[in-house]
């Protein structure tokens, strides 16, 4: 009776850890589409105002490249180490592609963010109004000639 009450604890405590880590993703990933959909907001509320739209490039690529590009290319790595791999450093080489594919994903959002906040300080910068060409002084008068 003991031994099927410890399983059961067992079973219990493995059940909680794999619903945590279910939880944590699901909220990770409303996080995410929380921050995307409010980007996309905001780029709609300015989208008359944008002038630099070579900015606005530049974080949609840094968004593509860290939650797109580099997952992908992460997990075709994996697959080819593991199709490839003799067993021996495949764990070792997946730690080191795993950092790299962190700081990648890092360096991407931080560049893309960063174009974001550029954005938003141009669209929100006092932009000069264009001064309307005058004629000069000593100009004919189209309706003199008229008069």
């Amino acid at each position: 009776m003991g031994i099927q009450r410890v399983q059961a604890m067992n079973d219990d405590y493995r059940n909680a850890q794999i619903d945590r880590i279910v939880i944590n993703q699901l909220i990770t990933q409303g996080v995410y589409i929380v921050i995307l959909l409010a980007e996309v907001i905001t780029y709609w509320k300015i989208r008359e105002r944008i002038i630099k739209k070579g900015l606005v490039w530049g974080h949609i690529m840094g968004l593509l490249t860290a939650f797109v590009i580099l997952p992908v290319a992460f997990m075709l790595y994996t697959a080819w180490l593991t199709m490839n791999s003799g067993g021996g450093d495949a764990g070792n080489k997946l730690r080191i592609a795993g950092t790299f594919q962190t700081v990648m994903i890092w360096s991407a959002l931080i560049i893309g963010h960063t174009c974001f906040v550029m954005v938003l300080i141009d669209a929100f910068k006092k932009h000069p109004e264009p001064e309307l060409e005058q004629p000069a002084p000593d100009s004919p008068d189209i309706l003199n000639d008229y008069a």
